[in-house]
């Protein structure tokens, strides 16, 4: 059976509440994790999706699930040919096989298991593929991989594990062997401000503010009104010269946000300042 058909039926089942164990399939060459019937369910049993048929229409592979089976009497066979006066040895029918008691491992692993049925099935309803390859982490029991879909039906090289949620790519060691490694981010690339950025944001421009309070009371405007019309002069010259660095700082500024928007603000503050100056010169 191919990979594909493996994961419709695992899939199938753990929509009808089966759970995806930790156990791999007995048979020699077969890796694909066994599915186990839903809690309520008595017996318990189990089945491989690659090498049994359904669970529903087979009862011998149930009951070679469900219990151990009786050891042939090829032995006993062999035994009577060779030794005639031996009886051979009547095999009993087996018992109800009965779970040992649940170790804390394992109820580790069962409720691991739990989790990771039900997030691989919600990842099968959005295209996901199920892998035969499983999470090779130690905190993870046999937890197979699963791809993510891509758009015109090219494989993503990516495969995920659901428990742990890391991502995995497959590389080729000095052997020559396929292993799976994680994913390496990509390295984020910290742009340096340039010097004239750095500048602003070390020390913004301040607006000069000596000529503002002094100048505005009754006895300063009429003891000296041409020196106040010469500090408004010089405040509005100085003002504008401010605000030509801001201008060609903002001009150079095109990868730092930051920088950007302490250099705006600082263009806002300076604008603000030239129009007062300008609105005090026009009552001169």
């Amino acid at each position: 059976m191919s990979s594909l058909d493996v994961s419709s039926v695992l899939g199938e089942y753990m929509l009808k509440g089966w759970v995806l164990t930790d156990r791999t399939c007995p048979s020699a060459g077969c890796s694909v994790p066994l599915m186990r019937s839903p809690s309520a369910r008595s017996p318990v049993v189990f089945f491989c999706a690659s090498c049994d048929g359904p669970p529903e229409g087979s009862s011998s592979s149930s009951s070679k699930t469900a219990r151990p089976q009786p050891e042939p009497s090829s032995a006993s066979s062999s035994s009577h040919l060779s030794r005639s006066s031996t009886p051979p040895t009547e095999v009993s029918e087996a018992s109800e096989f009965v779970l040992p008691p649940e170790s804390e491992q394992s109820r580790r692993r069962r409720e691991q298991s739990d989790l990771a049925s039900s997030a691989i099935g919600e990842r099968l309803l959005k295209g996901w593929a199920m892998l035969a390859e499983e999470c090779p982490s130690p905190t993870c029991f046999g937890v197979p991989l699963v791809r993510p879909p891509k758009a015109g039906g090219d494989k993503d090289h990516r495969k995920e594990c659901v428990v742990c949620r890391t991502v995995y790519i497959t590389e080729v060691d000095s052997v020559g062997r396929d292993i799976l490694v994680p994913e390496r981010p990509a390295p984020a690339s910290i742009v340096e401000p340039p010097p004239a950025i750095a500048s602003v944001l070390v020390q913004p421009p301040t607006v000069p503010s000596t000529p503002a309070y002094p100048l505005l009371t009754a006895t300063s405007s009429a003891s000296k009104p041409q020196s106040l019309k010469t500090a408004l002069e010089q405040s509005a010259v100085a003002l504008e010269d401010s605000l030509r660095v801001l201008n060609s700082r903002l001009m150079t500024s095109t990868t730092d946000s930051l920088s950007i928007g302490n250099t705006a603000d600082a263009i806002s503050k300076v604008a603000h300042a030239l129009a007062e100056v300008k609105k005090l010169q026009g009552t001169m």
